[in-house]
């Protein structure tokens, strides 16, 4: 999908409040058999040849993002999007 790379997730995982929100993505998604943290914290290059793992992958650290965002009081004026 173009906007990862490899082990980012496991360097993002240091920040509290980041690794705080994986956390929460990772026991809603337990059920379905799905290993977030493995999925973000992986260097295998090829991990994101999987759609699934990419759009997972990229809407959790989408997720912990914001949740850093917000923690230093930055709020959006606006989201892009369809809506």
């Amino acid at each position: 999908m173009g906007s990862q790379w490899p082990g980012m997730g496991a360097e993002l995982m240091n920040i509290p409040i980041f690794s705080a929100a994986i956390e929460r993505c990772q026991k809603a998604l337990e059920p379905k058999g799905i290993d977030i943290m493995q999925i973000i914290t992986s260097t295998d290059p090829d991990i994101f040849n999987n759609i699934l793992n990419a759009f997972l992958g990229i809407a959790a650290i989408q997720i912990g993002l914001t949740d850093v965002i917000y923690a230093l009081g930055l709020v959006p004026d606006n989201i892009i999007g369809k809506g």
